[in-house]
């Protein structure tokens, strides 16, 4: 018997049952969501810009109309900032979908080729023997069963890595974002 022992990062061990139902639609949801409040953001404050530069459709002239034309146009490229944070995340978020994807089939695949040699890999991803064992077949078996359970636990950790490293660059965006804010 061989064992795993990889903690997810909400403290609690990783286990089979888990990482079959991984959901990472929460991220595509995401990205989608950042990308049309950019999109929506930056349409918002163009309309905002024409009715600043011609309210009702009226010109105005004078240093009313020169001091609001500069305003809108310094918090215009404040918005074009924030939505292209916005959508630098949200590729983040959709590349980190995939590698999140990626890696939790590797760990599947390598449960798979471990139960495609004889073994039982249960529920904690402990990795255990149903064949009959005899003397001359012993070694060979228990190799076998600490390589699978290292597989498992070398690919636990890389979905791990990949998670902890995709929140941490997505942690990044959003102290960007919050750092950009309108001159007062």
């Amino acid at each position: 018997m061989s064992e795993v022992a990889v903690a997810d990062l909400s403290g609690g061990a990783l286990t089979r049952s888990r990482l079959e139902s991984w959901d990472t639609t929460y991220l595509a949801e995401a990205a989608a969501r950042w990308r049309q409040l950019a999109a929506q953001s930056e349409e918002l404050f163009e309309w905002h810009r024409r009715n600043v530069c011609a309210p009702g459709g009226a010109e105005w002239s004078g240093a009313a109309s020169e001091a609001a034309g500069e305003r809108v146009s310094t918090d215009a490229a404040v918005v074009r900032k924030q939505g292209d944070i916005q959508r630098e995340a949200s590729e983040i978020a959709e590349n980190g979908c995939r590698d999140i994807r990626l890696a939790v089939e590797q760990v599947l695949e390598a449960i798979a080729a471990a139960e495609e040699d004889g073994f039982q890999v249960s529920e904690d991803l402990k990795v255990r023997d149903t064949q009959r064992i005899d003397v001359t077949t012993l070694a060979v078996r228990y190799t076998a069963s600490r390589e699978h359970a290292e597989d498992i636990r070398w690919h636990c950790e890389r979905l791990l890595q990949a998670e902890l490293y995709l929140g941490q660059r997505l942690e990044g965006k959003a102290l960007e974002l919050a750092d950009i804010r309108f001159p007062v």
